[in-house]
């Protein structure tokens, strides 16, 4: 069958539920997860979707989503890749080196001749000034993180923050990612952190926890000094936003969880799953 042959409706089902699984892949997991889908839809079917750009829809929009990042050839430094600077001919913003690239979702990899863009003049120095300043932050707290700051018009900027940890030799990848919208003329910062973590060692177990936060920065200042306020602010929100996820994690060790379930059986003792045989219910269970 040619790749090109239009997909029956068995087929369009299988491959919109292969790619809801794509979408929601877990941090640092959307190739292991494309691998499971191979495995289920069968090398054939997937091939005629990818080339039918079905499968790399489901790519773009995880991607998008989960501020996947890229570097752009001939700079130093990583840019996320979101729907602020999403351009209408498909090619994504660098507002910090005045950039426009393509980038393959599938590969994650940036085109290697960007082109050079215009940007607004007037709201240049405080976007820059925002950039600065988000910079200095990302490497005090978010040392393996990225930070892009867009001009999104009508004197308001939305800083975009991600920091990944992708550890899947011990079972476990994680992301904080957060967006901040800073309205210059009306002095105020709003924003939306996420947190999502896959912990899946003898199981699968997720967080997903997200949160709405303000902060109101300091006004009167110079465009440098106001920026600097404007991300100790966010600082301030989002510091105290992971503690008290910290203390709803211990409370839900210490308390909530054990009171779920005893500590023990009622025989007081720990179950032994290796010799389930010699209790009364191991010899039951060949029964049923």
């Amino acid at each position: 069958m040619a790749d090109s042959d239009p997909l029956t409706e068995e087929e369009l089902t299988a491959i919109k539920t292969a790619s809801a699984f794509l979408v929601d892949a877990p941090p640092g997991e959307i190739n292991d997860i494309f691998s499971d889908v191979r495995v289920l839809v069968g090398d054939d079917l997937l091939e005629r979707a990818v080339q039918q750009n079905m499968v790399v829809d489901a790519f773009e929009e995880h991607n998008v989503l989960g501020y996947i990042t890229a570097t752009v050839p001939g700079y130093n430094y990583e840019v996320i890749v979101s729907k602020y600077g999403q351009l209408k001919d498909g090619r994504y913003l660098d507002p910090r080196g005045k950039i426009a690239f393509y980038f393959d979702h599938m590969s994650a990899q940036a085109s290697v001749e960007p082109e050079v863009v215009e940007t607004n003049p007037e709201t240049g120095p405080t976007r820059t000034a925002l950039d600065d300043a988000a910079i200095a932050y990302l490497k005090k707290h978010y040392p393996r993180g990225a930070v892009t700051v867009y001009d999104t018009g009508n004197d308001t900027y939305t800083i975009c923050i991600v920091s990944n940890r992708f550890n899947p030799n011990n079972y476990w990848n994680g992301r904080w990612k957060s967006t901040w919208t800073v309205d210059r003329s009306a002095n105020t910062v709003t924003g939306t952190v996420q947190i999502q973590v896959h912990y899946f060692e003898d199981g699968n177990v997720q967080l997903n926890a997200d949160a709405k936060l303000a902060a109101t920065p300091k006004a009167g200042f110079p465009e440098a000094q106001w920026a600097t306020s404007v991300l100790d602010e966010i600082g301030k929100a989002e510091r105290d936003y992971q503690l008290g996820l910290n203390a709803s994690f211990a409370d839900l060790a210490g308390s909530t969880f054990k009171a779920l379930r005893r500590a023990l059986p009622v025989t007081k003792a720990k179950i032994e799953w290796s010799a389930i045989s010699n209790y009364k219910v191991g010899n039951e269970l060949p029964k049923n």
